[in-house]
């Protein structure tokens, strides 16, 4: 099993297989918009089961990241599906929107954490099969095959 974790970009249909898999615990946060603060951290907050004091702020996503707790040894992997942004959404693809930078910041310094701990948590952005933002694409693809071996 690889350890050590990390921020990954996956297509949909390797994370459906993904929930499905006995190898790891695998949680969903509902779809989010890339350039919503506000809704980033409701998933977060939603999907994590976040105590109620959890202020929706990103250093409050932080401490609540760093208290997740493991009933087991095998690896977490958080699914965060993006949200087809249109056209029309006033997102550009291939800029990164700074509240999805601050996410992903938190994000992966929550992988570290854990991995200093002996704990793997993969954190992986779901994008529809064959559309990969511009923005998304500068994150590596998720090697699971490695994961799950």
């Amino acid at each position: 099993m690889m350890q050590g974790g990390g921020v990954y970009r996956a297509p949909a249909n390797l994370a459906r297989g993904l929930e499905l898999s006995p190898e790891v615990h695998c949680q969903r946060l509902p779809a989010a918009s890339c350039g919503s603060r506000d809704a980033l951290l409701d998933a977060l907050a939603s999907g994590l089961a976040f105590p109620d004091h959890f202020g929706h702020n990103w250093d409050a996503a932080w401490d609540c990241m760093t208290e997740l707790t493991w009933n087991d040894d095998k690896p977490r992997i958080i699914l965060c599906p993006l949200v087809d942004e249109s056209a029309d959404s006033g997102l550009d693809n291939e800029v990164l929107p700074a509240p999805m930078a601050a996410f992903l910041e938190v994000m992966g310094d929550a992988c570290a954490h854990w991995s200093a701990h002996e704990r793997t948590l993969y954190v992986i952005i779901v994008h529809q099969d064959g559309r990969v933002p511009t923005w998304l694409s500068t994150i590596e693809p998720f090697p699971g095959h490695q994961v799950l071996a």
